[in-house]
């Protein structure tokens, strides 16, 4: 009997492999053979029967839906999973269906409602990137010695959990340097749509039983969804109660976004990771559940 444990993240790409499969065979065309799709089909070869069975159905009723929606999905020409560094780029979408000169795009996520994992570091411009405002010299000022010091604990070959007072002394400092460059600075409609991406697309969630679905129509691209408003303002953004490592952004129009700052690995980098999650959104948002296992045999 094999060992073998499944992660998340073969977890999350079988589960994109499934549904490109399901969207290829509706339209009668092929999933596009790239690095990203063969890496994909490996993750479902991984899963037992009993799960590509849990995605296979799954799949079949977020394309069954979204069809009857969006009736371009029907015109699809070509179906492509899309490289996991598109996002750095601004592009949240996992799946894209092209027809014609358009493309929609799905983003497949499975148990997690994750929306991007950024990093900070001393050589990253967020402010740049984000929101095309370079950081101030403020927050350089404050940041750079932290990771200054990250660097030789590096060299050392230290462990985060050998550092004292990691949270206090590192996280929350740098936590604090990065709300006070957003208060102070950030674009909030182009602070969400690199957050979000800078397409629209549909949300496909798939958890134990059941499967959601979202529409982030933001700029009107989308048959299915109703359009929703970008932010204008940022109402407040500090710390989460009681928290060292989350911060809690409140804008207009409804949008509530978290940011957990993490060491992503167990030696110390001069590096630390968010994990963003959308907390909140606009009640405009069109969603639509399916409790697909109901109907599995």
């Amino acid at each position: 009997m094999s060992t073998y444990k499944i992660t998340q993240t073969e977890s999350g790409k079988a589960w994109e492999y499934g549904l490109a499969c399901k969207f290829a065979d509706i339209s009668n065309t092929t999933l596009e053979r790239n690095s990203a799709g063969i890496k994909s089909q490996e993750s479902y070869c991984l899963m037992p029967q009993c799960e590509r069975n849990r995605i296979d159905k799954a799949a079949s009723e977020v394309v069954m839906f979204l069809s009857a929606q969006d009736e371009r999905l029907s015109k699809t020409s070509s179906v492509r999973i899309q490289d996991d560094k598109t996002g750095i780029e601004g592009d949240v979408r996992d799946i894209l269906l092209c027809i014609d000169e358009e493309e929609i795009g799905i983003s497949a996520k499975h148990r997690h409602n994750a929306v991007k994992h950024s990093r900070l570091s001393d050589k990253i411009d967020f402010g740049k990137n984000w929101y095309g405002r370079p950081c101030s010299a403020e927050y350089w000022d404050a940041i750079t010695p932290i990771f200054d010091i990250l660097k030789i604990f590096k060299e050392m070959g230290l462990l985060w959990k050998q550092l004292p007072d990691k949270h206090d002394t590192y996280y929350v400092p740098i936590l604090d340097a990065f709300m006070n460059e957003v208060n102070q600075h950030a674009n909030p409609g182009k602070l969400l749509s690199y957050l979000l991406g800078r397409y629209d697309f549909y949300k496909v969630i798939k958890e134990n039983g059941n499967v959601s679905l979202q529409s982030f129509n933001l700029y009107g691209k989308l048959k299915w969804g109703r359009r929703l408003p970008l932010p204008t303002k940022i109402i407040r953004f500090e710390m989460k109660p009681k928290s060292k490592t989350t911060a809690i952004m409140h804008m207009d129009t409804g949008w509530v976004i978290t940011f957990r700052i993490h060491n992503a690995n167990k030696c110390v980098e001069p590096s630390l990771k968010f994990d963003v999650q959308l907390l909140g959104n606009p009640n405009k948002l069109s969603m639509h559940e399916i409790p697909y296992e109901r109907n599995l045999t």
